[in-house]
């Protein structure tokens, strides 16, 4: 975590109207984490506890999230809801947090987006994912590239390709469900090939069509 990037982060938000706290152990490292396993589940049942604190704001996509999902007291979570902002290997706990059917957005975080302005994130988009002041994200004519024609609808679910594959198979994986569905995906740096391979492990696990 580069404290100065967090620093800039938490600024736009304070800028943006919000109280913003920093959790103890933010900045700590033990290889590729921030701090040990019970360090980090200790901060993140600590925010939900807080009645104080009215939504988790991530700092970054953690890597370790899945070491953390074992040891999540899910009973805690349910009776203190609120929201969780990130994206990335939060996509996890953006899983477990719809079974137990707590909102959770997948949006911009504390030291990337943030930390580098408004420009780098759609802040209106983000207010009204936070307060339900305003319009909700709606994308522009030129905004997106269509490869085949066609109208859909439905609940819209998905998250970080690459950990959408990786829970496949676990508890955590992406929950079936009878609704009509809308697959969005997310990463960066995966070559073709491997985009390919994760859609086909996704599909192949009965969890996205055609």
């Amino acid at each position: 975590m580069d404290e100065e990037r967090l620093r800039r982060g938490s600024v736009e938000l304070e800028r943006l109207g919000f109280a913003v706290r920093v959790g103890a152990g933010v900045l700590e490292r033990r290889g590729f984490t921030a701090g040990p396993i019970d360090t980090r589940i200790d901060q993140l049942h600590e925010l939900f506890a807080d009645p104080s604190v009215a939504a988790v704001a991530c700092a970054r996509g953690g890597a370790g999230v899945m070491q953390l999902l074992p040891h999540l007291d899910r009973d805690l979570l349910e009776q203190n809801p609120k929201l969780l902002i990130g994206y990335s290997d939060i996509t996890l706990l953006h899983l477990d947090m719809e079974r137990l059917g707590i909102t959770s957005l997948h949006g911009p975080m504390v030291a990337r987006e943030l930390a580098d302005g408004e420009g780098a994130y759609d802040a209106a988009s983000l207010w009204h994912g936070l307060t339900g002041e305003g319009a909700p994200y709606a994308s522009g004519p030129d905004d997106l590239v269509s490869l085949a024609g066609g109208v859909g609808e439905g609940v819209l679910r998905g998250g970080c390709l690459s950990l959408l594959a990786a829970a496949a198979g676990t508890p955590w994986a992406l929950r079936s469900t009878d609704e009509p569905t809308l697959l969005f995906v997310e990463d960066v740096d995966e070559k073709p090939y491997r985009i390919d391979r994760m859609l086909r492990q996704l599909r192949r696990r009965g969890r996205c069509r055609a």
